[in-house]
């Protein structure tokens, strides 16, 4: 609605003038904080459809739309958008640098789409350190003899120059061979969600399809008209 207005302000204007009808007219400053209240609202619309696109959307993608998101606010900010600067003090509040949750920064570091995220970073001796934990299974087993751990060395130096991935990140995993020593501790963080969006979906499907109508259908084949429909 409030891009509506501002497409059609001139057209609005003209006809408040014509009708002499003063104590509707937005001044310039009014004008001003809808346009940033429009600026700021397509940053999150463009970021919320960003993370429903995908039928499946694992928590490695927190990192890089939360950064999306924060530069983009901060790119508003640098014009003055005092909306925006606000609503990026508030994320900083509530969200704070996201990139030191150790959790978070594995997920990333193993989805091959948005690894960069964090491999930006000058060191990431925590994620691999985590990472060898997590292969090794047992925080107290004994340490690596020198070849094995020249061996992962080389395995995760493989992996991070890895580029130009186009597979989804379940899909990248399933498929190589050459890193299965590492799939299987990513399948362990990328199988976490981070949105709930799909379940909504499922519940919209349940209140759309399942009618008064429709009440007659036992339970099993409504499972699996709500199976069938989430996984087109």
């Amino acid at each position: 609605m409030l891009k509506n207005i501002l497409q059609q302000w001139e057209a609005i204007f003209q006809v408040f003038v014509d009708r002499r009808v003063d104590n509707l007219f937005l001044n310039e400053n009014e004008r001003k904080i809808i346009e940033n209240f429009v600026a700021v609202l397509d940053i999150l619309k463009d970021i919320t459809e960003e993370v429903g696109s995908q039928g499946f959307s694992p928590i490695s993608n927190i990192i890089p739309l939360v950064q999306k998101l924060q530069e983009r606010l901060r790119n508003q900010w640098m014009v003055e958008n005092r909306i925006a600067k606000k609503l990026s003090e508030i994320c900083d509040f509530h969200i704070g640098n996201i990139k030191k949750i150790l959790w978070f920064r594995v997920s990333t570091a193993l989805d091959p789409q948005c690894k960069t995220s964090v491999l930006q970073d000058s060191g990431i001796e925590d994620i691999t350190a985590e990472i060898r934990k997590q292969i090794k299974g047992d925080t107290h087993s004994p340490v690596h003899c020198s070849q094995e751990t020249e061996s992962e060395e080389s395995l995760f130096q493989k992996y991070w120059k890895t580029t130009n991935i186009s597979a989804n990140a379940l899909e990248f995993w399933k498929t190589n061979e050459e890193f299965k020593k590492l799939a299987t501790v990513a399948r362990k963080y990328l199988t976490v969600v981070s949105t709930a969006i799909p379940v909504e979906r499922v519940h919209h499907l349940q209140e759309s399809r399942l009618v008064d109508k429709r009440s007659c259908l036992e339970p099993e084949n409504v499972n699996m008209i709500l199976f069938l429909n989430s996984n087109q």
